[in-house]
């Protein structure tokens, strides 16, 4: 079982490729026995994922890895995807390298990232590791550890991988009581973070929120179940959001 659950999560990750995966899990199958390697194999095809097409990505991340670990910065290639062709990923940025100073690699929803400081926008960037090309460490000492130092990596990732940045504001919302785990896996339980129960059947929440359409979408898939109680500005533009879904789809 244990065997089964990391070929499962091999396979679960979005940043190896194919044919990585199926490398890995025969790796792995080389510490059971015939007929529980054979199943490894058999059992982890049955889910299909939406997996990168880079062949170069752990080679991509050891020399990520020794940049941190080095404290130098680096310059790659980033790729992205044009609507002419969306099967195939081209160079982004006309070509030209990034250089950035690296500081962490982090996963989330099955990506890797890089965390690095950029010098151009004076502040922290995420790039996904699996459309990272051609890294070359430069014999350069990064920059930005203030920056990094006064980062609390907790709320950040929250308010990047699932909020997307925009205005910070303290916002109370209501929820049906069932919908509790799911906002508690979004917006966490800890810091300034308050709960409180609202009625038999429905709780309200106040927390510090990054106002965005990321936000608005994700509270729009509560339907009729949730409610913006607080601010009234917040709740007026999330009702000019659903406005203008509603008269996308009128024209």
């Amino acid at each position: 079982d244990d065997l089964c659950m990391i070929a499962e999560c091999i396979y679960a990750a979005k940043f190896i490729s194919d044919d990585h995966a199926r490398r890995l899990i025969e790796t792995l199958g080389r510490f059971a026995s015939n007929p529980q390697a054979d199943k490894l194999m058999e059992e982890v095809f049955l889910c299909q994922r939406v997996k990168t097409g880079q062949k170069d990505v752990l080679a991509v991340i050891r020399d990520l890895r020794k940049a941190i670990k080095e404290k130098k910065k680096i310059q790659f290639k980033y790729l992205h995807r044009e609507i002419d062709d969306v099967t195939k990923e081209v160079v982004r940025n006309r070509g030209r390298r990034f250089t950035v100073s690296p500081y962490k690699l982090m996963i989330s929803d099955g990506n890797y990232y890089l965390l690095a400081y950029s010098d151009q926008a004076r502040d922290m960037r995420l790039f996904r590791v699996d459309k990272i090309q051609k890294v070359e460490i430069l014999q350069i000492l990064r920059t930005g550890q203030p920056v990094f130092d006064q980062m609390d990596l907790s709320t950040y990732t929250k308010r990047v991988f699932f909020m997307n940045p925009g205005e910070q504001q303290k916002v109370s919302l209501r929820f049906e009581r069932r919908l509790l785990d799911s906002v508690v896996e979004r917006l966490g339980a800890e810091g300034d973070i308050i709960y409180r129960p609202d009625g038999p059947d429905h709780f309200v929440v106040n927390a510090d929120i990054e106002i965005s359409n990321q936000f608005y979408g994700w509270l729009v898939s509560f339907g009729s179940q949730a409610k913006i109680l607080h601010p009234q500005k917040v709740a007026d533009e999330y009702c000019e959001y659903l406005q203008s879904i509603i008269k996308q789809h009128e024209e």
